[in-house]
Parts: structure tokens; C-alpha cells; sequence
């Protein structure tokens, strides 16, 4: 039941209420109304419930004598290749890799004096869309011509920097919701709902998640298990 008479319905803002509850009298029933508030969220809902989340932790998290907000600062090229500074920005700890990212965020273009949050939202989709779509880091891959992406296993063998660049990534997603802004990097809706479940993958079935994932390779392996096709010459002994 909805406690709060005269307010909208919130499914978000019951799921903090319901997180209150639990912090301070743990429960697995309270858990399960936990996640069950999840799965009932839009992604409207989400996006403010994500926004939250983040933001009662990092407040948490900081001095209570700290007046002063962290600030980190972002000095690109736009028309240099934009995953070596991002990388660069890790090895100095500015940027994407300062310790702490959710004081004040300025960025700058070099020869170029404008600032403020437009030009912080700009900087974000470049990045998002240069570094790591079209960056070369092979971080992510795509199964539907670019409408969703997913992370790619390959990356582990074919990229040096996999570890940093992975980090620099959910850095920028968790500096997007921070922000509370949108980012033209659209991941693979079973990737947003691990995120969305604390880490946690899908309960799916192996066929079925794979049909998610990588529908090539599914129909592929379909294919292959039929015994109405021959595929003595496939040599897969």
C-alpha cells in the first residue's frame, strides 16, 4: 500500500522508503519487496531510482567536516583520437580516473573557452561515442547494426588496456547518471538489467539468453545440433 496520501505513486521513491526500512531492520522479506519493486519500475523510474542510489552513497561516503567538493577537471582535444586521453587522464588521475568524480566535473575543449554543463554533456558523447564505438579498444560489439551494444570477451585478448578502459567506461555511465543526463551509447537491454539488479545476470534460459546476445551465433549452433542437417564436413570432432 502506498503510504503517502495525497502524493503520486512513486514506485522509485517506495523502493527508498522500502531501502530505509531494511537498513535499519534487515529482512529477506524486505529484500524480496526490494527486488520486486525493481522489476516493477519503468525506465523513467529507474533512471531517477540509479540517480539516488548514487548519490546517497558518494553523500555517505564524504567527510562531514568536508565543505569543500571534490572538483575534477577535463582538458580535450575533440579532434584528437579520444581513448588515449581517457587513458591519460587515468595515469594522471584527472578526469574519468580522479579519485572522486562526483564534486564538480569541469571540462574544456582545447582552443575553445566555453565551459558549463552543455559543454560537459558534449564532452560525454564524444567520449561515449569515439572512444568506445569507435575508438579501436574493441570494448564493445554490436549484433543489430549498432542499436544495442554489449561488452566484447575478445577485448581480454586483444586489448592491453582492457582492465582501465572497462573502468573508464562504467565510470562514464555511473558520471552520466550522476549528472542525470543521456548518453548515445545504447547498451544491450540484458546488460542494462544486470546493471539495473546490482550485477546480478538475468535468471534466463542458456538458449534463450543467447538468443539475446549474439542471434548469429544461436541460430549457428541451432543449426549444427538439428540432425536433419548433415554436418560430417563441418570437421567439428
Amino acid at each position: 500500500m502506498w503510504p503517502l496520501r495525497g502524493v503520486p505513486r512513486d514506485t522509485s521513491q517506495a523502493w527508498a522508503l522500502a531501502e530505509a526500512v531494511a537498513s535499519a531492520v534487515p529482512s529477506p522479506a524486505l529484500d524480496a519487496e526490494l527486488r520486486a519493486l525493481t522489476a516493477r519500475m519503468v525506465p523513467a523510474e529507474k533512471r531517477v531510482w540509479l540517480a539516488r542510489r548514487l548519490q546517497r552513497h558518494h553523500r555517505a561516503a564524504q567527510a562531514v567536516d568536508d565543505d569543500e567538493a571534490p572538483l575534477a577537471f577535463v582538458e580535450c582535444d575533440r579532434h584528437a583520437p579520444q581513448l588515449p586521453q581517457l587513458r591519460r587522464q587515468f595515469a594522471e588521475e584527472t578526469g574519468l580516473g580522479a579519485p572522486d568524480i562526483v564534486g564538480d566535473f569541469e571540462v574544456r575543449f582545447k582552443g575553445e573557452s566555453a565551459v558549463g554543463s552543455a559543454v560537459l554533456r558534449e564532452w560525454m558523447d564524444v567520449c561515449a561515442h569515439r572512444a568506445f564505438v569507435a575508438g579501436g579498444g574493441l570494448l564493445l560489439k554490436t549484433h543489430d547494426h549498432g542499436r544495442s551494444f554489449v561488452p566484447n570477451a575478445a577485448a581480454l585478448f586483444a586489448n592491453g588496456h582492457w582492465r582501465s578502459d572497462f573502468e573508464a567506461l562504467g565510470r562514464l555511465f555511473g558520471l552520466a547518471i550522476w549528472q542525470q543526463v543521456t548518453l548515445d551509447l545504447p547498451l544491450h537491454a540484458y546488460v542494462c538489467e544486470a546493471l539495473l539488479n546490482d550485477g546480478e545476470l538475468p535468471d534466463r534460459d542458456d538458449s534463450e539468453l543467447l538468443e539475446a546476445l549474439d542471434p548469429d551465433l544461436e541460430r549457428s549452433l541451432r543449426w549444427i545440433s538439428d540432425e536433419a542437417n548433415d554436418v560430417a564436413g563441418l570437421c567439428l570432432d
